[in-house]
Protein backbone atom coordinates (compact mmCIF):
# COMPACT_ATOMS: atom_id res chain seq x y z
CA UNK A 1 0.00 0.00 0.00
CA UNK A 2 1.49 3.51 -0.73
CA UNK A 3 1.64 5.87 2.27
CA UNK A 4 1.04 9.43 0.90
CA UNK A 5 0.77 12.87 2.48
CA UNK A 6 -3.51 12.55 1.72
CA UNK A 7 -3.80 8.94 3.36
CA UNK A 8 -0.73 9.93 6.25
CA UNK A 9 -3.88 11.07 8.59
CA UNK A 10 -5.78 8.04 8.22
CA UNK A 11 -2.90 6.01 8.99
CA UNK A 12 -1.27 7.79 11.89
CA UNK A 13 -4.92 7.95 13.32
CA UNK A 14 -5.14 4.14 13.56
CA UNK A 15 -1.82 3.92 14.80
CA UNK A 16 -3.22 6.47 17.42
CA UNK A 17 -6.47 3.87 18.10
CA UNK A 18 -4.82 0.92 18.68
CA UNK A 19 -1.49 2.34 20.22
CA UNK A 20 1.26 0.63 17.96
CA UNK A 21 3.68 1.95 16.01
CA UNK A 22 3.45 -0.13 12.36
CA UNK A 23 6.26 -0.10 9.62
CA UNK A 24 6.76 1.92 6.81
CA UNK A 25 9.10 1.75 4.05
CA UNK A 26 9.26 5.75 3.71
CA UNK A 27 10.86 6.61 0.34
CA UNK A 28 10.92 10.32 0.72
CA UNK A 29 10.07 10.76 4.95
CA UNK A 30 10.24 14.70 4.40
CA UNK A 31 7.21 14.31 1.98
CA UNK A 32 5.43 11.76 3.10
CA UNK A 33 6.00 9.24 0.75
CA UNK A 34 6.52 5.43 1.15
CA UNK A 35 5.05 2.42 1.27
CA UNK A 36 3.62 -0.47 3.70
CA UNK A 37 3.58 -3.95 3.08
CA UNK A 38 0.00 -5.99 2.48
CA UNK A 39 0.54 -7.89 5.94
CA UNK A 40 0.85 -4.67 7.69
CA UNK A 41 -2.16 -3.44 6.22
CA UNK A 42 -3.89 -6.31 7.50
CA UNK A 43 -1.80 -5.80 11.12
CA UNK A 44 -3.75 -2.37 11.26
CA UNK A 45 -6.93 -4.00 10.50
CA UNK A 46 -7.14 -7.05 12.75
CA UNK A 47 -5.81 -4.40 15.54
CA UNK A 48 -8.76 -2.31 14.75
CA UNK A 49 -11.50 -5.19 15.18
CA UNK A 50 -9.65 -6.03 18.29
CA UNK A 51 -10.26 -2.76 19.41
CA UNK A 52 -13.57 -2.34 18.20
CA UNK A 53 -14.84 -5.56 20.31
CA UNK A 54 -12.63 -4.12 23.22
CA UNK A 55 -14.90 -0.90 23.24
CA UNK A 56 -18.15 -3.19 22.38
CA UNK A 57 -17.56 -5.27 25.67
CA UNK A 58 -16.78 -2.20 27.69
CA UNK A 59 -20.07 -0.64 26.58
CA UNK A 60 -22.06 -3.77 27.15
CA UNK A 61 -20.46 -4.11 30.84
CA UNK A 62 -21.31 -0.47 31.67
CA UNK A 63 -25.44 -1.53 30.04
CA UNK A 64 -25.31 -4.25 32.46
CA UNK A 65 -24.07 -2.48 35.09
CA UNK A 66 -26.54 0.30 34.70
CA UNK A 67 -29.52 -1.94 34.65
CA UNK A 68 -28.67 -3.72 37.70
CA UNK A 69 -27.70 -1.00 40.03
CA UNK A 70 -29.31 2.02 39.26
CA UNK A 71 -32.88 2.72 38.95
CA UNK A 72 -34.71 5.74 37.83
CA UNK A 73 -34.71 8.76 40.20
CA UNK A 74 -38.54 9.60 41.22
CA UNK A 75 -39.63 13.39 41.33
CA UNK A 76 -42.28 15.62 41.23
CA UNK A 77 -42.49 17.63 38.73
CA UNK A 78 -44.43 20.15 40.23
CA UNK A 79 -41.80 20.30 43.16
CA UNK A 80 -38.72 20.44 40.79
CA UNK A 81 -39.81 23.52 38.93
CA UNK A 82 -41.29 25.21 41.59
CA UNK A 83 -44.96 25.73 41.16
CA UNK A 84 -48.18 24.38 42.98
CA UNK A 85 -50.35 21.63 41.42
CA UNK A 86 -53.24 23.39 41.92
CA UNK A 87 -52.49 25.93 39.27
CA UNK A 88 -53.28 23.39 36.80
CA UNK A 89 -56.25 22.20 37.75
Amino acid sequence: MEITESNYNIFERAMEITGVEYNVMWTEAENLEGYMFDDSVLNIIEDLIMEIDRLKEVNEDLIKDRDENYELKKFNPYDEYGVSERDFF
